[in-house]
């Protein structure tokens, strides 16, 4: 069965991760088969809301394949700026690692930093927050930065906007899966008015 993975940073944005979660459990609702997994690289992470999570399994537990996804949430940004970031360097090449096995991954908002990280978005059109448009360009200068649009999707590699552009990301991956009515369905039972990846992020 197909694995929708979620990684769990420390400082993690709560909609960025609950979005696209959401997205999939609904789609399980509606009798779509796939499993949804969590995983962190750090113990104990705390959301920017300040609301904690349980125990979490290591992403070193992780089994994806072939077709399977990791999404890779949102955080705070002056943890995306530490050294304590870009320190974690294990993680960055478990998400390389993933994307060499052909598991797609996919960033939320800020999370594009960590793909960056990860080498991931070289000579790739990308995205990110509105905000972050300009600092990602200048830290990634061999990437495309796309500031103007939702999301943006690569062969094994997909990129969006800030927070809830990632329900759109998700949403799209889903139509990929099982096809527009049904992406159109979980949206209707989402109460979400789905947009296209080339709208503005406003």
């Amino acid at each position: 069965m197909r694995k929708i993975a979620f990684i769990i940073p420390p400082t993690v944005e709560l909609l960025d991760l609950a979005g696209p979660v959401q997205v999939f459990t609904e789609a399980k609702f509606y009798g779509f088969e796939i499993d949804v997994e969590f995983y962190v690289f750090r113990n104990n992470p705390i959301s920017t809301s300040g609301l904690g999570f349980g125990k979490i399994a290591n992403l070193s537990n992780a089994a994806l394949k072939e077709g399977d996804f990791v999404f890779v949430p949102g955080m705070d940004q002056n943890y995306v700026r530490s050294s304590a970031f870009r320190k974690e360097k294990k993680f960055f090449d478990w998400l390389k690692r993933c994307a060499d096995r052909k598991v797609s991954v996919c960033s939320v908002c800020n999370g594009a930093f960590a793909l960056g990280e990860a080498g991931l978005l070289n000579e790739l059109e990308c995205t990110t927050h509105w905000r972050r448009v300009h600092e990602l360009q200048l830290q990634f200068p061999q990437t495309k930065v796309l500031s103007d649009v939702l999301y943006v999707k690569n062969s094994c590699v997909c990129t969006s906007g800030g927070i809830a552009a990632g329900i759109d990301l998700a949403l799209s991956i889903l139509e990929d899966l099982a096809g527009a009515p049904f992406a159109q369905k979980v949206a209707r039972g989402l109460v979400y008015d789905r947009r296209n990846g080339n709208q503005k992020q406003d």
